[in-house]
């Protein structure tokens, strides 16, 4: 005997609700997080953890980059390639390659053009990297197709000092970011 539509309609909204409320149960991941450091007598470099979305814990931490000061980091939007900044000696930004376990493998750094490269960001079309440099600089790199980084485009000086003179004689830059557009920075 066929089952009357009203029946399959209240069955088929009772199984969608089902599964509409599952999702967040099943959504639960394991997430990758790498983490940049300053080194030291117990830290040589980039770490990778993993993140359990649900419960929050973090896994224990993996060196996956031997590498000096890797202070800050960020992912190009593909998941593919990583880049750090490094604040020792001439201020570098190093691009790496994230293998199918997540190990690094250096594409090569460019120099910064500033002293004590402190933050990073690429911007959303993964063409783009700009390096704030606390000696009050600014660095822009173009990315190359295999996400290795040209040489540095375009260096921006800040002039001037804070609010209070006495503690800060001279721009520090901290940080820069893209806009939503990708056209601006701040």
């Amino acid at each position: 005997m066929p089952i009357p539509s009203k029946v399959r309609f209240k069955l088929s909204a009772v199984a969608m609700l089902a599964t509409t409320l599952m999702l967040p149960i099943l959504s639960y991941a394991q997430q990758t997080i790498y983490l940049g450091t300053y080194t030291g007598p117990s830290s040589q470099g980039i770490y990778r953890c993993t993140l359990d979305e649900k419960t929050g814990q973090l896994g224990t931490a993996e060196l996956v980059a031997t590498t000096k000061n890797p202070s800050f980091i960020a992912l190009r939007p593909d998941g593919k390639t990583l880049y750090s900044v490094s604040e020792e000696g001439q201020s570098t930004a190093t691009a790496w390659s994230i293998d199918a376990h997540g190990k690094l493998s250096s594409l090569g750094q460019q120099p910064t053009g500033g002293g004590s490269a402190c933050h990073l960001s690429v911007d959303a079309s993964g063409m783009s990297v700009v390096v704030a440099n606390y000696s009050g600089t600014v660095a822009a790199f173009s990315i190359k197709e295999d996400g290795s980084l040209n040489e540095r485009s375009t260096l921006l000086k800040h002039t001037g000092s804070g609010p209070n003179k006495n503690r800060q004689e001279a721009s520090h830059t901290h940080s820069v970011y893209f806009d939503s557009t990708g056209r601006f920075l701040y």
